[in-house]
């Protein structure tokens, strides 16, 4: 009896949500407001559409609660690393609930070292880390902190153009 090989549907998806989670330490809040921007050209065009969410862009006046749930539907997860996110309570009570949507292949995650800490560690040390380099964002000593955001930018916009076949719209220029 012969076989038919189909090949298993993809469903497209009508937006991407990517949620950064972050400490509220300034330096770790002003990491993920600097990578949204470098990214904001590549969201402002991506189809499908890109949305991104994070504690800090909470407006003034909405249900906290709820729109902390957000990361809980994200479809990927950015985790900004440092001692304080470590060390924050609420932080890891909410990050055990990602990591069982990531066992279950509900969301993934990516991990970017803000500042020195034990990111070797688990759950840190099981993600995929940028930088590449591994070296923190703010390590002035290694590198610019243009060069430093720049690169992770680029990484990250790699990996969910990768992963979410993401293209872009034209933008035409008239002379």
């Amino acid at each position: 009896m012969p076989t038919s090989s189909t090949q298993p549907e993809t469903k497209v998806k009508d937006k991407i949500v990517i949620y950064f989670l972050s400490s509220s330490n300034p330096l770790d809040v002003e990491a993920c407001k600097t990578v949204h921007n470098h990214l904001s050209q590549f969201i402002r065009n991506a189809k499908p559409p890109i949305e991104i969410y994070s504690d800090y862009s909470i407006v003034a006046g909405d249900e906290t609660e709820k729109y902390k749930e957000m990361l809980y539907a994200a479809d990927r997860v950015i985790a900004f690393g440092s001692s304080d996110f470590i060390a924050d309570n609420t932080i890891n009570s909410r990050i055990e609930k990602v990591i069982l949507r990531y066992n279950n292949r509900e969301t993934r995650l990516l991990a970017i070292i803000v500042r020195h800490f034990l990111w070797k560690e688990p759950f840190f040390g099981q993600l995929p880390i940028l930088p590449k380099e591994r070296i923190p964002l703010y390590d002035q000593k290694t590198w610019s902190i243009d060069d430093a955001f720049a690169s992770v930018a680029e990484a990250i916009k790699d990996v969910i153009t990768r992963h979410y076949n993401v293209e872009q719209s034209t933008i035409e220029v008239k002379p």
